[in-house]
């Protein structure tokens, strides 16, 4: 007998960014309001404004905002919400947060807490499968104690994973006893920050890995229904970055083992929801069940793409009643589709997080290409949330074309004010061993290097890109204030000193201009005893074409909000131009914890929060000395000392809020 049908009318949202717009289209669709809650420096988030209504819910540590069970369930009380949808991470995979709706009479859109205390929990869901006899990579679980003293049934490397949650946090590995007692506290203390509990444990590290998983559906009927398998073995810090469906060169009884075992999983486990199965190949392609996830995944659009089922919708199918029998007529794969997640990172710094204020967004407008995003012009990236920016998803005929199309995509992106992996993949998407898609796990960590200092650029565009930036600091720098409109005779002077020769910093190198001739269309300069020259135009607010000789170059531009950083945009890379001989008034600025170039001073590397100070008491550090631990968007930084110092002063402490360039402790170098 067909369940009453529950009909959804009002669904609060418990998390922020990309995933509550994406949530948001769907539920829209449905004629569903939502609710959404919001950390009150991001009243003008786009899904805020999107949203039907919306809720502060406070400002400070993720413990206390969107980690806070509480909380949350009595504003969607006060907001007589029906349900709630958690989307992934936070409390997604939470099963006393599934009570507390529950208790309060809302539905959780997702399984069962059982369900999710037996799946959530990865050691106990390693258990289970292994009952079934499913193939698991060989684990240990318990306190740091009992772990360390059981470690020798493990072969090193292995590695360490926060018993619940996902997502790439908390993960690291250990090649030795030593490494592993050093790490094992902090990957516990980042899985208590990110998922409100210290709980872990470690694996075995598998060599050369995939990374291969299953989008499963299941409903109260008993009906389960596998998806394309995904292929998402282009990682780095373990969270994945491009990701893929179907996956090509999979072997068909592979293919048809993993998606049966998923399916046998998802109906022995009685879940009811949208999940994923994952597992590992090995070099010899034995398979290994990993983990289930029991939410939606970051990267379920490649499996909507491929389908044409939108997963959100069945959620909300499930939790009202439906059956997936009727309200899905197929699950044959159509094309294939390719995912780039897009983070505020700084590759060339071990993938550093870089929150700051993003001063441009353009992203591009493409057929068959989806863009997940939530974050705008103007916007400020937290170094308390994650760092993931947008996604950017393509689908093609085959494989061939959706890289083709992605890699267009990617080219088409530009995002100013913060460090991002966008150049990086775009050069991946071009790399022969995607192209072959012979990958693993460890397909990025080994190639960065290479990656980052493959040169794109040659000298005619490094030199256009110059000559926008000088263009750009004479006519159009925003702080100084024009003596005459007639721009042709007279560059603004504003409270700066134009002179025949000017100092600027351009990609990190500091380099003396003479200017020969300029105007509003034209400029002409010499540097290092050459003459370069170019023709520009200014088509609109943040773009100009330059044309020197026969190269003509489009070129996005912003500056930055103190206006003595200009950022310009050209073939997927963006460049960092600053005039140092600007006399810029700074209001309000203090820069006594600011410490000058060269400096043998311990300062920021990035924003952030001062997580422990480790050289409090000590008057010399010493070569590898753990200095302090900086916390920022979820992931802890240790800055080590790498020489022997004397401390002349520890200038912060813990708690506090540091800036990139702030100075943590003064030294005396011997």
């Amino acid at each position: 007998m067909e369940k009453v049908n529950i009909m959804l009318k009002k669904v609060l949202i418990a998390n922020r960014g990309e995933i509550v717009s994406r949530i948001q289209r769907t539920l829209k669709k449905l004629n569903i309001r939502t609710v959404v809650l919001y950390d009150q420096r991001e009243c003008q988030s786009q899904y805020v404004l999107d949203s039907d209504e919306a809720v502060c819910i406070g400002k400070g540590s993720i413990s206390q905002t969107f980690l806070n069970i509480s909380k949350i369930v009595d504003i969607a009380v006060q907001a007589h919400v029906d349900a709630i949808h958690p989307g992934y991470g936070f409390l997604s995979e939470n099963a006393d947060f599934v009570k507390a709706c529950r208790d309060n009479d809302i539905i959780f859109i997702g399984p069962d807490k059982q369900v999710i205390e037996l799946m959530g929990n990865k050691l106990k869901a390693r258990d289970f499968v292994s009952d079934m006899g499913i193939p698991v990579i060989p684990s240990l679980g318990g306190t740091p104690e009992e772990i360390f003293k059981h470690a020798n049934r493990l072969l090193f490397p292995c590695m360490i994973k926060a018993a619940l949650g996902g997502g790439g946090k908390a993960m690291h590995i250990a090649n030795s006893e030593k490494e592993l007692h050093e790490l094992i506290h902090i990957s516990a203390s980042e899985a208590n920050n990110y998922f409100g509990t210290n709980e872990v444990y470690i694996e075995k590290y598998l060599r050369g890995a995939r990374h291969i998983e299953i989008q499963i559906l299941a409903d109260n009927y008993d009906n389960v229904i596998t998806l394309a398998e995904r292929e998402c073995s282009i990682q780095r810090r373990y969270q994945k970055v491009i990701e893929e469906a179907p996956v090509n060169n999979l072997k068909e009884n592979t293919r048809s083992v993993l998606a049966q075992d998923a399916y046998n999983i998802t109906k022995e486990s009685g879940y009811t929801g949208a999940g994923t199965i994952e597992f590992l190949l090995d070099e010899n392609d034995d398979y290994y069940f990993l983990e289930m996830n029991t939410r939606i995944q970051v990267e379920h659009p490649v499996s909507e793409l491929v389908s044409g089922i939108d997963i959100v919708e069945q959620q909300i199918n499930i939790v009202n009643g439906f059956s997936l029998a009727k309200t899905i007529n197929s699950t044959k794969s159509n094309g294939h589709a390719v995912e780039a997640r897009i983070y505020a990172e700084d590759p060339a710094e071990n993938f550093k997080p870089s929150p700051g204020k993003l001063t441009f967004i353009k992203f591009p407008e493409l057929t068959n290409v989806r863009i997940d995003t939530c974050i705008k012009t103007g916007d400020s990236i937290y170094p308390e949330f994650d760092p993931l920016l947008a996604k950017i998803i393509a689908w093609g005929k085959n494989r061939a074309d959706s890289i083709l199309l992605l890699k267009r995509a990617i080219n088409q992106t530009i995002i100013h004010g913060v460090k991002t992996n966008v150049e990086i993949i775009e050069k991946v998407l071009e790399s022969e061993a995607i192209v072959k898609n012979e990958v693993s796990v460890e397909f990025l960590g080994n190639k960065i290097k290479e990656l980052i200092h493959f040169k794109r650029n040659d000298k005619k565009t490094n030199d256009a890109i110059l000559l926008a930036g000088i263009y750009l600091s004479l006519f159009h720098f925003p702080y100084a204030k024009p003596r005459t409109r007639n721009m042709d005779r007279t560059p603004p002077i504003g409270f700066w000193r134009l002179q025949p020769v000017i100092q600027i910093k351009f990609e990190g190198e500091e380099l003396e201009i003479e200017l020969l001739h300029y105007n509003s269309k034209f400029i002409e300069v010499s540097v290092q005893n050459a003459i370069i020259k170019a023709d520009i135009r200014l088509n609109r607010d943040n773009y100009l074409t330059v044309k020197t000789g026969d190269l003509i170059k489009e070129v996005y531009y912003s500056w930055n909000k103190k206006g003595y950083i200009l950022f310009l945009s050209c073939d997927n890379h963006v460049f960092t131009f600053t005039r140092k001989d600007f006399l810029i008034e700074e209001r309000g600025f203090n820069d006594r914890f600011k410490v000058i170039d060269g400096s043998p001073d311990f300062v920021a590397p990035l924003n952030g929060t001062i997580l422990k100070v480790n050289c409090l008491g000590k008057k010399l550090l010493k070569k590898g000395d753990s200095v302090v631990v900086i916390e920022s968007m979820k992931m802890e930084n240790e800055i080590i000392s790498d020489a022997v110092s004397e401390i002349e002063e520890v200038c912060v402490k813990e708690g506090d809020k540091v800036e990139e360039g702030d100075l943590l402790v003064k030294v005396v170098t011997r």
